[in-house]
C-alpha cells in the first residue's frame, strides 16, 4: 500500500522552545510554544520535516491569558491565550547551529 504524506506547511509565527516541566526532566521532553490552530498532526510533521528528528508522541495544552487590573486606573487587561506543545521525542533535542539553519531548506548536492 502507498503512504502518502501530507505536505508540510511553515505556520505564520514561530515555535518557541520552552523551558522543560519543572518536575524531573527527561532529555527527550521538549516543549514549544506554537500557533492556537495547529494541531498535533501538524506540529508533528512540521519537526519531522524542518528538524529532521524522529517524534514519538506529542501533547498539546491551551493556557487562558491571565486578566489583570490596573491598581491606579482600575483597567482590565488580559493577556493572549497560547498553546503549547510537549513533544517526546527519540533522541535528545539539540539547537541547529546558525549555519545549519542558513542551509535548512537549501539542495545539498548539484546537479
Amino acid at each position: 500500500m502507498l503512504r502518502v504524506r501530507p505536505s508540510v506547511t511553515a505556520p505564520r509565527s514561530k515555535f518557541v522552545r520552552e523551558n522543560p516541566i519543572p518536575r524531573e526532566h527527561d532529555p527527550c521532553l521538549v516543549a514549544f510554544r506554537v500557533p492556537l490552530n495547529v494541531n498535533k498532526i501538524q506540529i508533528r510533521n512540521y519537526l519531522e520535516e524542518i528538524y529532521k528528528i524522529d517524534v514519538v508522541k506529542v501533547n498539546t495544552m491551551i493556557y487562558l491569558g491571565k486578566e489583570r487590573r490596573s491598581h491606579r486606573t482600575g483597567l482590565r487587561q488580559k493577556k493572549s491565550d497560547y498553546k503549547k506543545a510537549y513533544v517526546t521525542i527519540k533522541q535528545p533535542f539539540k539547537y541547529p547551529s546558525l549555519e545549519e539553519q542558513r542551509n535548512m531548506g537549501k539542495p545539498t548536492g548539484t546537479e
